[in-house]
């Protein structure tokens, strides 16, 4: 499996599996516009996209991983997985933050695998359905971590 930034070429492919997990194409303007401005990673394999992330970098001055989608046929292969970690390396900041729906158990339990921690909830997104933030440290043992008092 190789994990990279997706460019133009992967489009339509990532476009076409978005709308076969959520059964709509409404994200298909900013599924293009964060392969446009390199926000977005696949994973691939033998020459097909199995996976994507995509992701903010000004979350409060961090980065925020706003999707995580895996082909039906690749999940439970380590994609998901895959796909945070490189992101993970590329992330400057000392924090790397996401979010999902509290129904949604296999991003929870990805999330604790990967050492997420819970850190917030946002009520209204989705009625009933509330959005989960974790967060990430990481900083790594040697950074200073300097904190502000006052």
């Amino acid at each position: 499996m190789i994990t990279r930034y997706a460019n133009i070429n992967d489009t339509i492919e990532i476009l076409r599996m978005d709308e076969k997990v959520i059964h709509s194409s409404s994200r298909s303007g900013y599924l293009s516009e964060m392969i446009d401005h390199h926000r977005c990673l696949v994973a691939e394999q033998n020459a097909s996209i199995s996976g994507f992330l995509t992701f903010d970098t000004n979350f409060f001055g961090y980065w925020f991983i706003s999707l995580v989608i895996v082909d039906p046929a690749y999940r439970q292969k380590g994609i998901a997985t895959a796909l945070i970690k490189h992101l993970e390396k590329l992330c400057p900041t000392s924090k790397l933050f996401t979010s999902t729906n509290q129904s949604n158990l296999p991003m929870h339990n990805l999330c604790d695998r990967l050492g997420y921690l819970k850190t917030g909830i946002i009520e209204n997104l989705d009625e009933g359905d509330p959005e989960i933030i974790y967060f990430k440290r990481l900083a790594d043992e040697n950074e200073e971590i300097i904190t502000f008092y006052g």
